[in-house]
């Protein structure tokens, strides 16, 4: 797939087309309608209460897994026997946005963290289902939200059963993206001429430093620079062509 990279942040990319990854990549069957897990601190974060509205999510979907993304061994030895079957432990991936790609769903148990992953989800065109107040609704905005932790059962259930919503949800979803693309353009425009501006600035000391010194030079002195800057060009050139040059692969 082709990804862009925020040219001030490498660790943020928008897929922008190309494949999703493969549920069965993960050892998860294709047909599986794959709710999304995400964090380093879920094992303090998921409360024996919310596995317990996880496992309700579960009764009442027969095809809905979770994928817990993240270092959360202790979560996964706490799974109820009746429903380990039923949960994915990917552990930490350092590609998390296109491990992502194999959910339908992004389920933000109660916290104040979770923005980005949040985030990353509404690039990927992947719904959420979150609380108000907190970190993953202002980033995503309150039409994914929810009123209480047991009213995001039915609203599970409806994303699994109901797929003119959930297509409804990706619309709005794009519409998140847009926005956060629009404003990603904006400040990397405006750092970016922040950026040259300050590069100019600095070129120009440095070459009016240097000037400064050449004139100070003898006349021999300032020849002998003269040659010693040809030459650094042309091996500039010379590595800058051999660098450009086609190279046979095996």
């Amino acid at each position: 797939g082709l990804f862009l990279f925020d040219c001030f942040n490498p660790n943020i990319q928008y897929i922008v087309e190309g494949e999703k990854e493969k549920k069965e990549n993960y050892g998860i069957p294709e047909d599986k309608f794959v709710i999304l897990l995400v964090g380093n601190r879920l094992v303090q974060e998921v409360t024996e209460d919310f596995l317990k509205t996880i496992y309700a999510m579960l009764e009442e979907n027969p095809k809905a897994v979770l994928a817990v993304i993240g270092n959360c061994e202790a979560l996964e030895k706490r799974i109820a026997e009746a429903y380990r079957e039923r949960f994915y432990f990917l552990g930490y991936t350092e590609e998390l946005q296109k491990t992502m790609t194999i959910g339908d769903l992004f389920l933000n148990p109660p916290r104040q963290g979770g923005g980005t992953g949040a985030m990353y989800a509404i690039l990927q065109e992947i719904p959420v289902v979150t609380l108000d107040n907190c970190d993953v609704q202002v980033n995503v905005g309150k039409v994914f939200t929810c009123d209480s932790v047991e009213s995001m059962v039915n609203l599970v259930h409806q994303y699994c059963e109901d797929k003119g919503f959930m297509e409804k949800k990706k619309e709005a979803c794009r519409r998140k993206a847009e926005e956060i693309l629009a404003v990603d353009e904006k400040e990397n425009y405006r750092r970016l001429c922040e950026f040259v501006e300050t590069y100019t600035i600095r070129q120009e000391k440095q070459v009016q430093h240097f000037m400064g010194k050449f004139l100070a030079c003898t006349e021999e002195e300032r020849q002998i620079i003269l040659k010693t800057l040809d030459c650094m060009a042309e091996q500039f050139i010379s590595r800058h062509y051999k660098a450009s040059a086609p190279q046979d692969y095996e």
